[in-house]
């Protein structure tokens, strides 16, 4: 009984010298250097375009179906994705298929990109597109071609926040921080 009562000790003792450990280490200083990095800060939310593809329905398909639920068509509809390209100085950081939110990918886009570049000058080309539908555009809820080209100049810790003004209906600079 005295060598269980040996272990338990230890093992108590042990806990809370790691407890005071963690503690203690919680409360040490830590900087980060920001001077030397910048960010590029893509995010924005977007509807897509939805598409439905249709096909008839056979006539043992519906011979298997109770009859309420009967249907000479079937149709399944989805987003079409977009495609995020970044180019920085002319040479491509991020390309990037962004598809649609949603366990049937039938929810908006959600765009959050963070790009670190150094401090100073950048050219900064983004485009952000997808296929046009066949037939043409019915319902346009987000154009199917944006993008965004301009200098940037990029302070030490700076961030710069490209979003997306659905007002406008177009990829805008916006607000950023640090």
């Amino acid at each position: 009984m005295s060598r269980r009562l040996g272990v338990v000790t230890a093992a108590a003792l042990l806990a809370l010298g790691v407890t005071v450990a963690l503690g203690a280490l919680s409360r040490v200083p830590y900087r980060v250097d920001h001077s030397a990095t910048s960010v590029l800060r893509l995010a924005w939310r977007a509807r897509g375009v939805r598409v439905d593809e249709c096909r008839q329905v056979t006539a043992e398909e519906q011979a298997a179906l109770p009859t309420h639920m009967r249907r000479t068509e079937v149709c399944e509809g989805r987003l079409l994705p977009y495609q995020l390209q970044v180019d920085v100085a002319g040479l491509t950081v991020l390309d990037e298929e962004i598809r649609p939110s949603g366990a049937r990918e039938d929810r908006p886009i959600y765009v959050f990109h963070d790009i670190a570049l150094g401090p100073g000058q950048h050219d900064v080309a983004v485009r952000f597109s997808r296929d046009s539908l066949p037939g043409g555009e019915q319902e346009v809820v987000t154009p199917a071609e944006l993008g965004f080209e301009g200098r940037l100049t990029l302070g030490p810790g700076e961030i710069v926040l490209i979003t997306y003004n659905s007002d406008r209906g177009e990829l805008v600079l916006g607000h950023g921080g640090r």
